[in-house]
């Protein structure tokens, strides 16, 4: 192996040895990394995707679960989840609002949008994938409802994973084999990531300006912290930096609560750099330059509202 000294060449040769295969697969394979040798949890690096976070968010975003009283039309898990998931395909092309009565254990039965259920369907087939007898595990796991029937709309990368560490632990106390509980990981996230290809339609964001100028004119907050100003003469650098961040939160706040496009985004934490977002929409500030300290002045705008003259285009490009 080989490579230049400033890093942007990486030569190797293959090594074809079977036993170097192997030894590869058993050590350096995802499949093999999915839970973390150190922690004994689902490795976070595994996760989905920031943007099929977003897309899964999107997809539950108008989930909706009650708990109800028993009912004999509820059933007790005895779909398979492809079944259920061929359903789902059929009702969302029917652009329908079916609701699931689904019975998790003797006494507490749930009515779920067709959406939730069948992410449930898909977490629930873990225990099938390293054949732990589903109801058993019920029965045996303290707290079963809490910790694998996801009941609301939001979901996020420390919901899954936080599932993913519940499951773990009850297969290794149901000495389930490592190996099994692995592919039984990497199963249902390949799962998860159907739900993103399959339902692209109804998940799909995208962003635009128009958003943004439209809930300027109808929202007098957006309008006030878009055009934030900061006084270099009254605030000194650290006065300045504090005041554009409580503006940054804020927004954020305001985002996560009016309707925009970058909202799905913001409410489930993926795919928004607050710093990135602070500069478009709130005040640039003091930039970096290139004796690494900080521009003589801020650049007193955002990129929303544009850069106005040549000091800013100046402060800007040097930092």
């Amino acid at each position: 192996m080989n490579k230049s000294f400033d890093g942007d060449v990486l030569a190797s040769v293959s090594l074809k040895e079977p036993s170097v295969i192997k030894k590869y697969n058993d050590v350096f394979n995802p499949k093999q990394l999915i839970i973390s040798p150190n922690t004994m949890k689902f490795n976070r690096q595994m996760m989905l995707i920031k943007d099929q976070v977003i897309t899964l968010y999107a997809f539950l975003k108008n989930a909706t679960c009650k708990q109800v009283d028993y009912s004999e039309d509820a059933f007790m898990i005895s779909e398979s989840v492809d079944e259920v998931y061929d359903e789902s395909i059929r009702i969302f092309n029917q652009r329908s609002t079916t609701t699931k009565l689904v019975t998790t254990s003797k006494d507490t039965t749930y009515e779920m949008s067709w959406n939730l259920y069948l992410f449930n369907r898909i977490i629930w087939n873990l225990f099938e994938l390293v054949d732990l007898d589903y109801w058993m595990a019920l029965h045996k796991i303290d707290d079963f409802d809490k910790k694998f029937v996801h009941k609301t709309s939001h979901i996020d990368s420390n919901v899954i994973a936080r599932i993913f560490d519940n499951f773990i632990d009850v297969a290794i106390d149901c000495k389930v084999p490592y190996q099994d509980i692995k592919m039984a990981l990497c199963e249902v996230l390949e799962r998860l990531t159907h739900i993103c290809i399959d339902f692209d339609i109804l998940c799909a964001n995208t962003i635009n300006i128009k958003s943004f100028v439209d809930l300027s004119k109808t929202n007098d907050k957006f309008d006030d912290i878009i055009h934030t100003q900061v006084n270099e003469h009254l605030m000194n650098i650290l006065e300045i930096e504090d005041y554009i961040e409580e503006r940054r939160d804020d927004l954020v706040a305001l985002l996560k609560k009016e309707e925009n496009v970058i909202k799905d985004y913001l409410s489930c934490g993926e795919g928004i750099n607050l710093g990135q977002l602070s500069d478009f929409m709130v005040n640039i500030g003091y930039k970096p330059n290139q004796m690494g300290g900080l521009s003589s002045k801020p650049i007193n705008t955002n990129r929303l509202m544009g850069l106005r003259n040549f000091s800013d285009y100046y402060y800007d490009s040097t930092g």
